[in-house]
């Protein structure tokens, strides 16, 4: 093991690397070349870590930082053992950095792992506080300087390759590289480091192309030239990092004196504008002082702690205390003894907390009198939220309180006055409430009893037909087997028995349908009023025809009812109306509709014999006729089931008319809500 280490850097034993194979000197400078320059680069990459590093010491990571700058330190070297390996074959040292490379690639690997969740929380947290990408909103102006700078980099190359060039008789291939290190230097001073190394570069291949043997080409061949290239490398990089270095400090330098000069000039103007703030504060002051004598309520001002330092000429006029005296905490003394404690507690609750201050008590004026005042104060706050100074009033509100107090004797007594009243109410709205229960209470009674009339009127009509079936009955066979040995005024007897037992029977009938309204009612259905009419019209013909009358039906709507009460309804309408015609003159009866809003009015008129309109509330009551038996049969209840059957509709019913002018029945039904489609 000593042995190797005694070795470590001989090369005995071993052949260049160029020695084996057929390595052409292009082929060879490739090599040498490529493995030269990323070894300057690595070289370079550690020097800017560690710049970062001491100029910024606070750098989270930076063991990390330093790590990396080993690992591509070790890299480059690898690189510049590899390049050596052509000419000087020392292996067993280059072995030796392979592995220390590798090693150290590793530790930074082993490194990198756990540190990456915490890089990806500083990245969040960066770019959660970060307003933006700077770089991508970087001025216009700046990223022009930045092209300029590799522009002007380039063209100091290039100035630094035809200067070697005018010098070259003199120098030969001697001193191929000084131009160029100070064109390097040069730009680092005036563009940073990034655009010198883009100078080192470019002088570079010119000069080695042009002025280093073998020339126009970029072999180098002799292990001097090689060298010296490698050091113009390595001394070109140092260089531009020095300069560089030099630039930022030499920027600092003049940023610190530019800041000096403005914080001094800045601290100038401010100085100027407090002896102007004060000047004007001054007047201010005065001004405020003046305009507060001339106001009338009471001024007052105090110091954050609540000494009172300033009074208005109103305070003076008002207590008639002599000046400055009440500064600091006489104020009090001038209060209602009542009131002093509840206004001293109050005024320091708002010095403690900054509230405003607002309160109401009673000050002693000069002849020994007191007057209600309303005390309100605010504090002035600094930039900082802290309390400067409050400012204070005192208005007297005296006529505004007793105006108060007798407006509320006065409301006082319009409320026991309203008690009052609304006691009364309450025993009005109770009496109200037992007579509407008691009218209740007769509505059921009353819709019950009428519950048992219509049951009785239904079942005394079937029990009344009975006899008078057989009165009929026995009529009839009296009259047949009879008749002809009767006298006539017999057969007149056995005629009028059967009239009324006739009449009797109808009004059983009729009473019976007034019964059926409520008692055998059905569920209400679409009823086309067009059909319906034209059905009665039909059952009509032959009355209509007997009295040469005639039905004039108009376009007629559909409604929603009992389809067999509806009948009844216009059968009872058209019958009359051709029963009660005017002798001589053929009946004609109209039969119409129209839509008013949301109901349908459909009228029935006649040319017939009309009646006088105080009789139109008459006619729909039972029993209640207008012209004898002997003139116009019926029995006076067709009209009341009419009303009752449009009652149940939810409508109404009414009549006109003049003697002899005919007559109107007008039915109101409400209209029904429109069909959806598809339904």
């Amino acid at each position: 093991m000593g042995e190797f280490w005694s070795k470590l850097f001989d090369p005995e034993g071993f052949v260049p690397r160029m020695a084996c194979g057929n390595w052409t000197p292009e082929l060879v400078w490739l090599h040498v070349g490529s493995d030269l320059a990323i070894w300057v680069a690595y070289l370079s990459i550690p020097l800017v870590l560690v710049s970062l590093l001491r100029r910024k010491r606070e750098v989270p990571f930076s063991w990390l930082f330093v790590l990396f700058a080993l690992f591509i330190l070790s890299c480059g070297f690898t690189h510049l053992g590899d390049a050596l390996m052509f000419h000087y074959p020392a292996y067993r040292a280059q072995g030796v950095m392979k592995l220390v490379t590798a090693i150290v690639s590793w530790a930074t690997v082993c490194a990198l792992v756990p540190a990456v969740p915490q890089l990806d929380e500083l990245i969040r947290r960066v770019s959660g506080k970060s307003s933006g990408a700077t770089n991508a909103h970087a001025p216009l102006a700046a990223r022009r300087g930045w092209i300029w700078d590799y522009v002007f980099a380039a063209v100091a190359g290039v100035a630094a390759i035809f200067m070697r060039a005018a010098l070259d008789p003199l120098l030969g291939t001697d001193h191929a590289f000084v131009l160029a290190i100070l064109a390097v230097v040069y730009v680092s001073w005036q563009s940073g480091f990034g655009p010198a190394v883009a100078t080192l570069l470019i002088s570079m291949s010119g000069i080695v192309y042009f002025y280093v043997h073998p020339r126009d080409s970029f072999v180098v061949q002799r292990v001097s030239d090689q060298v010296a290239l490698a050091a113009f490398g390595f001394c070109g990089v140092g260089c531009a990092a020095l300069g560089h270095a030099q630039r930022v400090a030499h920027r600092k330098a003049r940023a610190a004196l530019a800041d000096a000069l403005a914080r001094e000039q800045a601290l100038g103007v401010e100085m100027g504008r407090r002896a102007v703030a004060e000047t004007a504060l001054g007047v201010s002051e005065a001004r405020f002082r003046t305009l507060a004598d001339f106001v009338p309520q009471i001024v007052w001002v105090t110091r954050p702690d609540g000494y009172h330092e300033y009074y208005n000429r109103r305070w003076y006029d008002y207590t008639g205390v002599p000046f400055g005296s009440t500064d600091g905490e006489g104020w009090n003394g001038v209060f209602h003894a009542d009131d002093q404690p509840r206004a001293r507690d109050r005024w320091r609750q708002s010095l403690a907390t900054g509230e405003p201050y607002e309160i109401e008590y009673r000050l002693r004026r000069a002849d020994g009198a007191y007057r209600w005042f309303l005390g309100q104060a605010l504090p002035e706050r600094n930039s900082a939220g802290a309390v400067v100074r409050w400012f204070g009033t005192c208005t007297d509100i005296d006529d505004q309180k007793r105006e108060a107090e007798v407006l509320e004797r006065l409301v006082a007594d319009r409320t026991a006055e309203l008690m009052q009243a609304n006691a009364a109410l309450l025993a009005e709205v109770e009496e109200r409430r037992r007579v509407e229960e008691r009218e209740s209470a007769a509505a059921r009674e009353l819709r019950r009893s009428n519950a048992e009339l219509e049951q009785f009127a239904y079942v005394a009509s079937h029990d009344l037909q009975e006899p008078l079936r057989k009165i009929q009955a026995f009529g009839d066979l009296l009259v047949t087997k009879y008749g002809p040995g009767l006298p006539n005024e017999g057969q007149g007897y056995v005629t009028k028995m059967k009239a009324s037992a006739g009449r009797m029977s109808r009004l059983i009938d009729d009473l019976l349908s007034y019964s059926r309204v409520t008692t055998h009612a059905k569920p209400f259905t679409r009823v086309s009023l067009a059909a319906t009419v034209a059905d009665v019209v039909d059952d009509l013909e032959l009355r209509a025809e007997k009295v040469g009358g005639r039905v004039e039906v108009g376009v007629l709507p559909e409604v929603m009812g009992d389809p067999s009460q509806m009948r009844q309804l216009f059968q009872n309408l058209i019958g009359n109306a051709l029963k009660f015609h005017r002798p001589g003159v053929p009946p004609v009866v109209r039969v119409a509709a129209e839509r008013d809003g949301v109901n349908w009015v459909v009228t029935v008129s006649d040319n017939g014999i009309g009646f006088e309109d105080r009789h139109a509330a008459r006619i729909f009551q039972v029993f209640q006729r207008l012209h004898g038996r002997d003139e116009y049969e019926g029995t006076g209840v067709g009209l009341a089931i009419c009303r009752k059957i449009v009652d149940r509709h939810g409508g109404t019913i009414t009549a006109r008319g003049r003697p002899d002018g005919g007559a109107t029945f007008v039915v109101t039904l409400p209209a029904p809500a429109p069909t959806a489609p598809g339904q």
